[in-house]
């Protein structure tokens, strides 16, 4: 339903340069009892089929309410809301998007990518 009703702000998703892109690897750490989760992992994905993220680069680890998850140490991830989306470059973390984004979701993915 979301990912249907969700309209992305093409104007900016179009600001970003095509070769940050196939530079990143986003692991999204979410719970599937989270309205937060239901809601952002949806349009993330609505967003990352724009911008052409492919799914190869997006790994999802669903968490219980106590943030773990079974047979995936999570611990190391240091996760205290969900979701929570970890951007990562050339297998350093370059940004993340905790629960809610600050401004929207592409505009704090356009600036995460920026600042790297």
């Amino acid at each position: 339903l979301e990912y249907n009703e969700y309209t992305i702000d093409e104007e900016t998703l179009n600001t970003i340069d095509p070769d940050l892109i196939t530079e990143v690897e986003v692991v999204i750490v979410m719970g599937t009892w989270c309205s937060d989760s239901q809601r952002e992992v949806s349009r993330f994905y609505k967003i990352a089929e724009f911008i052409n993220i492919d799914a190869d680069q997006i790994k999802v680890i669903g968490v219980n309410k106590n943030k773990k998850a079974e047979d995936t140490p999570v611990s190391n991830l240091k996760i205290e809301f969900v979701p929570t989306f970890i951007f990562n470059s050339a297998n350093r973390e370059i940004g993340r998007i905790i629960e809610s984004p600050i401004e929207s979701l592409e505009k704090d993915i356009l600036n995460i990518l920026l600042e790297n």
